[in-house]
């Protein structure tokens, strides 16, 4: 189940459901405007939550699977994505992405 806005946020979160696994539920997306000297974005948050914690195993899985994934947006790139934080009882994770606009 994905709880999250519509847009390049919600398409991010249903592209990285299947990478973390089952049971977890976005339960929140901010988008942030960036940009650099040569790039325009956004920086997206996302809050995933689930019953079971998150093992350390799972946690290197996922770390990996989420910085090697393409993603597929409509007018934007992911410069970079990163398993930001895991609380200390393993069921919420935040997930940090920056796209570029395309």
């Amino acid at each position: 189940m994905i709880n999250s806005p519509a847009g390049e946020g919600g398409s991010l979160a249903a592209q990285i459901m299947p990478l973390i696994g089952d049971g977890f539920t976005c339960q929140a997306v901010t988008t942030t405007p960036w940009a650099s000297a040569s790039f325009a974005g956004q920086c997206h948050r996302l809050i995933l939550t689930r019953d079971i914690p998150l093992d350390r195993r799972s946690e290197r899985r996922f770390s990996a699977a989420i910085a090697d994934h393409e993603f597929d947006l409509r007018e934007a790139v992911v410069a970079d994505a990163h398993l930001a934080r895991v609380s200390p009882d393993g069921r919420t994770i935040t997930v940090e992405l920056l796209t570029v606009n395309g």
